[in-house]
């Protein structure tokens, strides 16, 4: 069974590569609202839980161009708070946890 991770997106950006350079280009969308973005892992990866976090704190900036998430939710407990923690900063505030009030779209 695979591991799901959700992210609130409240600043979307689009990524795509440039065929001729191979450059990524990243397209804010703010026309698309926010967004939940979603990562699945295999459950069978050796030191899963720090290559899982690897890849969405890598992955981020391809999916928004917020400082982090607004929550994060998943199965792993553990993994949703140190999603949240390392997204978390002065200025910015990650939690584990959807809010009630959260609105896609």
């Amino acid at each position: 069974m695979a591991l799901t991770i959700t992210l609130g997106n409240t600043s979307v950006v689009a990524s795509s590569q440039d065929e001729e350079t191979g450059e990524v280009i990243r397209e804010k969308r703010g026309d698309l609202g926010n967004q939940i973005t979603t990562f699945e892992f295999p459950d069978n990866i050796d030191g899963q839980t720090e290559i899982q976090l690897a890849h969405v704190v890598d992955a981020w900036p391809y999916h928004s161009d917020a400082d982090g998430p607004e929550w994060v939710e998943s199965e792993d407990e553990l993994l949703a708070q140190l999603i949240a923690r390392r997204f978390t900063t002065d200025s910015h505030k990650c939690q584990v946890g959807r809010p009630k009030n959260w609105k896609e779209g």
